[in-house]
């Protein structure tokens, strides 16, 4: 059976009703916490929640957790994983998001970023996508991006008050 692309990239970049959607948030809701920034995106119809492969992965990871009640590696330990996948699809979650595809081309800003706000690996990537597509918002709970989305000129969304902040802030599409 043929694959086919779950998800489309289309040309986004300068385009201002794109949200980078950090895997906190989409971890946080499936948790049941801390669902209100998440839900105000979900609701505007305006916007467009973005996301990457580190993302995906990052999600994927936590999503065995949550619907396995256990470590991943205990998981997998257990050859489970396809069965937990079963309690939850993440795919029906996670096909709300727009694709960005990864390019090498964000490796140099990626290492940059990590020097410059001794950023660990997967949040400069995150932060590279951001500056490489023009995406000039990221929603996210993690406060590691506080200093350098201050310093690169991204809005910071970390609740639905930030987030209603933006858009009124904004002009629309």
């Amino acid at each position: 059976m043929p694959l086919t692309p779950m998800f489309q990239f289309q040309n986004m970049t300068g385009m201002n009703n794109n949200i980078f959607i950090d895997s906190s948030i989409l971890i946080e809701y499936r948790k049941g916490s801390k669902t209100g920034l998440w839900d105000a995106i979900l609701s505007d119809t305006d916007v467009v929640p973005c996301l990457n492969q580190t993302v995906v992965s990052e999600y994927l990871y936590y999503h065995l957790a949550i619907f396995g009640g256990k470590a991943p590696l205990s998981i997998k330990e257990a050859g489970k994983i396809e069965v937990t996948l079963l309690i939850k699809n993440p795919l029906t979650f996670l096909e709300l998001l727009e694709w960005l595809p990864d390019s090498p081309d964000i490796l140099p800003l990626t290492i940059n970023f990590m020097k410059k706000y001794n950023l660990l690996p997967n949040d400069a990537l995150i932060l590279s996508t951001c500056k490489k597509y023009g995406i000039e918002a990221l929603a996210t709970h993690d406060a590691d991006f506080a200093r350098p989305c201050q310093a690169e000129g991204i809005y910071l969304l970390s609740s639905a008050e930030d987030f209603a902040q933006f858009r009124t802030s904004r002009p629309s599409p």
